[in-house]
């Protein structure tokens, strides 16, 4: 039913609670999971050196927390990739899960308020309207989301 999931993972505790209903998922079908993490570049920096800062600290930021995601993968026995883009999160997460032909998308959820929600806006709920696949919003109790 599944092959390849894709997670939005941003290092959070709610990205993390999602990695691990996604690793649950993969085993039982035997899925690839694919953890996806977006980072938001400033729209305007002064200099090229700039950008390639911005660049430098986003993976430097994912670099242990896709080590811990991929030590979880391993004692589930899964594959996991992973990928940094670049741009707004869930125009860039609905583009690479169409590109990649994901079967489903795993979000955490954060719990925003609905002020904040519209002020904001909500990655799980850009994915819900425009991913080319269902997609699985968790929410975490533990973290009160």
């Amino acid at each position: 039913m599944f092959e390849k999931i894709i997670v939005a993972f941003d290092a959070s505790p709610q990205s993390f609670a999602a990695l691990r209903v996604a690793l649950e998922i993969a085993q039982k079908f035997g899925a690839t999971v694919t953890a996806v993490s977006v980072v938001r570049l400033p729209e305007y920096a002064g200099t090229l050196d700039e950008v390639d800062e911005n660049i430098q600290r986003a993976r430097q930021y994912y670099e242990q927390p896709l080590r811990q995601a991929a030590f979880l993968a391993a004692e589930k026995g899964v594959e996991l990739k992973s990928e940094v883009l670049y741009g707004h999160t869930g125009e860039r997460l609905v583009e690479f899960a169409a590109a990649a032909g994901a079967d489903l998308i795993v979000t955490g959820a954060r719990g925003l308020s609905g002020v904040k929600r519209y002020l904001l806006g909500s990655v799980s709920n850009h994915l819900v309207n425009h991913a080319p696949c269902p997609v699985l919003v968790i929410r975490d109790k533990e973290l009160g989301t």
